[in-house]
């Protein structure tokens, strides 16, 4: 788990990074562009900077926390709009 960690936490932000411009790009409208991105990137510190603690915690721990947090991302993916829908022609 502990490699799991580390990945997390070198890639971590620069993926989600990139995951939030594609994000923003074709999910969001143009007048909460600086909310999601504010938000995207809370969520990708948050996550980076408690991936190392929590691969440290007893076995089933870090599986369920991994678990939760990818159910709740389908969750949440499966709540936006088309894409490309606020693109400008």
């Amino acid at each position: 788990m502990a490699q799991i960690a580390l990945f997390l936490s070198v890639f971590g932000l620069g993926a989600m990074t990139s995951l939030a411009y594609l994000l923003i790009e074709l999910r969001v409208p143009p007048s909460s562009y600086g909310s999601t991105m504010v938000l995207c990137l809370t969520a990708a510190v948050s996550i980076t900077s408690t991936s190392p603690m929590v691969a440290h915690l007893q076995s089933p721990t870090p599986q369920m926390v991994i678990m939760t947090l990818l159910s709740l991302i389908v969750i949440l993916t499966l709540r936006l709009p088309e894409a490309g829908e606020f693109l400008q022609a």
